[in-house]
């Protein structure tokens, strides 16, 4: 049975229960609320669009980016973050919305390589040599990412040590295992690695 804020409104006005008990049994059913949350159509759809902008952010990302070049990918990445996190804000804590507050939460850490990369590119400063383009991200080991990928590290256990949403840890996890990847031409002195030599170099290490 799913009790809901109009059920308790209405005991209150039949004089079951008191405001203040009301309040209070809202506030308690509330809490593991996040916990017990089915998997809908509509929660369904919130992931989705989640991972979609994801990849527009990400994966999908288009050389045209690089003509805004670093600071103009630096302000835009920002905005767009900026623009999730007051959006998050409002569903998480105003509307009690805590999935697609969480996912809009979710969406701002996403952005963090990108801003850091734009910043990388305007000053031209980068742990190795030149990466390439942003798109390069998601298909090359190298290891002049790994700022980025520390810097989303980083900003994903802020966000998440103020707002308890699962999917947080993705793009957590997301940077853990692209950073492991990326350290191995750092400790061989290589610029870049394909995926054959991660994958020979982690054949190595577990034998």
């Amino acid at each position: 049975m799913k009790i809901t804020r109009e059920d308790l409104d209405s005991a209150v006005k039949e004089g079951v229960l008191g405001s203040d008990q009301a309040a209070a049994l809202w506030s308690r059913l509330g809490r593991p609320n996040l916990e017990r949350q089915s998997l809908d159509f509509a929660h369904v759809a919130y992931y989705f669009g989640a991972l979609v902008v994801m990849s527009a952010m990400g994966w999908f990302m288009t050389l045209g980016w690089e003509r805004f070049g670093g600071s103009g990918i630096f302000v835009i990445s920002s905005v767009y973050a900026l623009l999730f996190l007051a959006a998050g804000w409002t569903l998480w804590s105003r509307d009690k919305l805590r999935v697609p507050g969480g996912l809009l939460f979710t969406l701002a850490v996403w952005m963090t390589p990108l801003a850091i990369y734009g910043v990388e590119r305007m000053l031209g400063m980068w742990p190795e040599s030149d990466p390439g383009t942003f798109r390069d991200y998601h298909i090359w080991v190298n290891a002049s990412w790994l700022i980025m990928e520390a810097g989303t590290i980083i900003t994903g256990l802020i966000a998440l040590y103020f707002v308890r949403f699962p999917f947080l840890t993705f793009p957590i996890a997301f940077s853990l295992w692209y950073m492991s990847m990326d350290l191995t031409p750092m400790f061989f002195g290589r610029k870049e690695f394909s995926w054959t030599n991660v994958y020979g170099f982690l054949c190595v290490l577990v034998l």
